[in-house]
Formats: structure tokens, sequence, C-alpha cells
């Protein structure tokens, strides 16, 4: 797979921001899109710009990432039930497969579960007694 450019990244990140807002925190690893060592690199400037911090993974400490390094594993034991299909794949994996980290519930019905909770319910009436 052909090494991704910095503006390659932040495009699809801003096509992303469209999508589901702008975030606080991006974690990133250390590779050249991201910057790699470097304070002031594009990809820096660019979160600055869009009021985002930057946190990088240490170095050889594979726990910083964990979760990600874990989703690709599951990703290539399992792309293969979904014969290809990115999209299938996404679906299998946010609503029909559960997820130990979850109690064996699926992330939309965490997620989901977490936007009725967090809805603001409607003032109830006030009863007289």
């Amino acid at each position: 797979m052909p090494a991704l450019t910095t503006q390659e990244v932040t495009a699809y990140l801003e096509a992303l921001f469209k999508i589901h807002g702008v975030p606080r925190e991006i974690l990133s690893d250390n590779g050249a899109e991201f910057g790699s060592k470097s304070k002031n690199s594009e990809f820096d400037q660019w979160c600055e710009k869009w009021g985002v911090k930057h946190i990088r993974s240490k170095v050889h400490q594979p726990t910083t990432t964990g979760k990600v390094e874990r989703h690709h594993l599951t990703f290539i034991n399992e792309i293969r039930f979904c014969e290809g299909d990115l999209e299938l794949f996404r679906y299998r994996y946010n609503h029909i497969r559960p997820h130990r980290s979850l109690f064996m519930k699926t992330p939309a019905e965490v997620y989901f579960d977490l936007q009725q909770r967090l809805k603001p319910t409607e003032p109830k009436e006030k009863q007289r007694w």
C-alpha cells in the first residue's frame, strides 16, 4: 500500500469533520503524514488551524494505539467473511458483531443507547395533588 501524504490525510479528515464535527484531539502514530516527531509539521499546523490538539503515540509503545492495532487485526481476520466488501464489514463490525470490551453489545447498541440517555427530556407537567 503506498504511503499517504499529509494533504491526503487532512483532506480525508476535513470530509469527516463535515459529517461528524471537529474533534478536540487526534491521536496518531509518528508516521511521515503526521509530521513524524516534529512539533511544527504541516500536520501540526493544520491541526492548530482547526483547533485540534494533536497527540502522538510514544515511539515503541504499542499500548498507546492498542485499540487501533486490535481493530486492524480484526479487520484482517474478518474481511474474508464480507468477501472484501468494506461497507458490509463496517455494518457487521458496528451492528452485528458483539464486542467483549462492550460487555457483548455492538458499538451501535452502546452508541444509540447513550444518545437516548443524553437526549433532553420534555419537562413534565406539574400534577396537582
